[in-house]
């Protein structure tokens, strides 16, 4: 009986530990959403990173996903200085709302998270 590796599809280069904060803003990273994450966000079920002075939790296994955007959205607003940063740059989406107006944003976008689209 032979032993195979898990699949692993093709990938942008993973380093050891994550790019930082500034990096992300430019370049590959900015470009592709999983370009320059570190192996470990492919491991792990969430990640924490200190941005700006912020705590950031990342929430990566689809089960925690599912429970931040969908069955508990609610308990997770977004912070005002996020709000405050963003807002005037992209207006009030899904980045900067939160509650009803989140709820019909994310209805309005809801297919381009399907399964088949991602």
């Amino acid at each position: 009986m032979t032993s195979h590796a898990p699949f692993s599809p093709p990938h942008p280069p993973r380093g050891a530990g994550p790019v930082s904060v500034w990096r992300g803003l430019f370049g590959e990273r900015a470009r592709t959403a999983v370009h320059g994450w570190s192996e470990r966000a492919f491991e792990d079920r969430h990640i924490r990173r200190d941005v700006l002075g912020y705590r950031v939790h990342v929430p990566l296994h689809p089960d925690l996903v599912q429970r931040v955007l969908l069955d508990n959205a609610a308990n997770y607003a977004k912070p005002d200085v996020a709000k405050k940063l963003l807002a005037p740059m992209i207006g009030r989406g899904l980045l900067t709302s939160d509650g009803a107006l989140w709820r019909a944003q994310r209805r309005i976008v809801a297919a381009s998270f399907s399964p088949a689209a991602v």
